[in-house]
């Protein structure tokens, strides 16, 4: 459990930073804003989705105990 959710929120780190941010080109595409605008608009969810990968790689009990129940 723990391995998944660490990838998938590594993952979405990964897609909304350059240079191959997906995210980056598809909202580009949608707003017709430049990529280089909305990267930096995405600083600050960067930096959070960063220390949330840190918490989970260094917290175990985040992803094996706390998430579990919140679906229950």
């Amino acid at each position: 459990i723990q391995f998944c959710i660490m990838m998938i929120t590594a993952l979405g780190v990964g897609f909304i930073t350059p240079p191959l941010g997906l995210n980056l080109f598809v909202v580009s595409g949608i707003t017709g804003e430049s990529i280089l605008r909305i990267a930096w608009r995405a600083v600050p969810f960067v930096f959070f989705m960063l220390i949330v990968v840190l918490l989970i790689a260094y917290v175990p009990a985040i992803s094996t105990t706390m998430l579990p129940d919140i679906y229950k």
